[in-house]
């Protein structure tokens, strides 16, 4: 997997202007999509978006400094932008400065973060040179397999949008729970991640709001005001995590599965999104005593 995420580097670092190919990208990491920002950012530490616009304004302040005869034209379509113009947007957001006028200082801008993409790339390729580290050992012996689990029917709600309206989809969610008599006592609760929130716009960001339907309940979706479906979680091989605490470092968790537990288990992925079985959650507990598992899907 590291191989395969050198090659993504490479490509992207090479050819610029289709970075942002991301069934290109997906498939020279022999992932899907629907994994691949989440592997990008576990082992990177930054969402592709962003890597691809530091690798190219690194790119674009290293020729205008150090390759005189070319224009800036020539060094914004190099570089992946479309016109000087959208080149001189990007420098002014992050620089300050036009291209010209970093031409004419003929010195490196002070740019923080530089280093620290300089940093997160040096400490991937160190990472993919090193053997793993006993955090990262004991981590492999803390996920189990499901074996051959069977579907699992489910009443589904598709909360798209900002992650500040998700407050309003849930109380749909609750709402249609309470209306039919299934509470998280007697309806496991799913949280389906469709997207990863720093990966895609906000307004085109998904989640997914699920309720195991118990035999008997199935005819209950018809019509409900609330807006869920009936739908369920595919059967096969899943990989389980267990986290006891709150959704920040549980979604850090997730990222680990991908960075530290994925390469080193032999494991391939199936283009299906993880999905989150909460246990126990807040308000009956407290968000530190909050128990949730964390399903990986697996071929």
């Amino acid at each position: 997997m590291h191989a395969r995420m050198q090659a993504v580097l490479s490509q992207i670092d090479r050819q610029p202007e289709a970075a942002l190919n991301l069934q290109a990208l997906s498939a020279l990491a022999a992932s899907s999509p629907c994994h691949f920002h989440r592997q990008f950012r576990a082992l990177l530490g930054m969402p592709l978006a962003r890597y691809v616009l530091m690798s190219r304004m690194q790119r674009a302040v290293a020729w205008l400094l150090h390759r005189p005869q070319l224009t800036v034209l020539e060094i914004a379509l190099a570089c992946g932008y479309e016109s000087p113009e959208s080149l001189s947007r990007v420098f002014r957001r992050e620089l300050g400065l036009t291209p010209s006028a970093l031409r004419r200082s003929a010195r490196q801008p002070d740019w923080p973060a530089l280093a620290q993409f300089q940093a997160l790339t040096e400490n991937f390729h160190a990472m993919m040179n090193s053997s793993p580290s006993s955090d990262a050992a004991d981590f492999q012996d803390q996920v189990r397999i499901l074996p051959q689990q069977p579907a699992i029917p489910i009443a589904l709600l598709i909360h798209q949008g900002p992650p500040a309206n998700l407050p309003q989809s849930l109380q749909r969610f609750r709402d249609w729970r309470r209306e039919n008599g299934l509470p998280p006592s007697r309806s496991a609760t799913y949280n389906i991640l469709f997207d990863d929130p720093e990966q895609v716009d906000p307004q085109l960001w998904r989640i997914g709001l699920g309720a195991g339907l118990p035999e008997g309940h199935r005819g209950e979706l018809a019509g409900n005001s609330q807006g869920l479906e009936a739908s369920e979680l595919a059967a096969g091989r899943w990989a389980c995590l267990s986290h006891q605490g709150t959704d920040a470092a549980l979604f850090d968790k997730v990222l680990r599965l991908y960075r530290d537990w994925l390469p080193a288990s032999g494991e391939t992925l199936r283009d299906l999104p993880p999905v989150i079985r909460r246990i126990s959650m807040e308000p009956d507990v407290p968000s530190q005593e909050a128990q949730s598992e964390i399903w990986m899907p697996l071929r």
